[in-house]
């Protein structure tokens, strides 16, 4: 073993992660014995020390089921992942979707087609209590110069509803 060797080992051991590249079938518990070899193998790592770089590896959603904080031992957290091991491959499938096979072009995606209405408009308008008064104007903007609904009792954009002479 010379120098090129162990420092090769090492970006190994540090670069493993879950499911990489060859192991895409890896389960939880496999991923935990191969990164710790790989660790052992090039450093005298402390248990807690061990815990964070194998965590390091794994995908972070696995953060909201082991709290490393927990386990004293390597041991301890080995068994975690085992007892655990149905839900973190669960959590890894959610977190693997693949999403090149979808067709996201603008006749397919129905978010292309935005469309939007003034504001305070509604499908349901009732028909005007009130006659038209543009007389009675706005000392701000204006709806029509907002682009706004008219006003709802008497359909004049020169004021907005709570200005009108007809609300209550």
């Amino acid at each position: 073993m010379n120098r090129k060797w162990l420092d090769q080992q090492k970006s190994k051991a540090n670069r493993a992660c879950y499911r990489e590249t060859g192991c895409l079938r890896e389960m939880p518990s496999e991923y935990f014995i191969h990164k710790s070899e790989l660790l052992n193998t090039v450093y005298s790592l402390s248990d807690a020390e061990l815990i964070i770089e194998v965590m390091d590896g794994a995908p972070a959603s696995w953060n909201t089921v082991l709290t490393t904080q927990l386990y004293n031992t390597a041991l301890d957290f080995q068994l975690a992942i085992c007892f655990h091991e149905d839900t973190l491959m669960q959590l890894d499938s959610y977190q693997r979707t693949d999403y090149s096979y979808q067709d996201f072009s603008h006749d397919n995606n129905p978010f292309c087609n935005a469309w939007s209405n003034l504001v305070g408009w509604t499908g349901k308008m009732e028909p005007l209590k009130f006659p038209k008064d543009d007389l009675n104007m706005s000392k701000k903007a204006t709806p029509k110069q907002k682009g706004a609904q008219p006003c709802r009792h008497c359909g004049s954009d020169q004021h907005w509803d709570l200005e009108c002479k007809h609300s209550y």
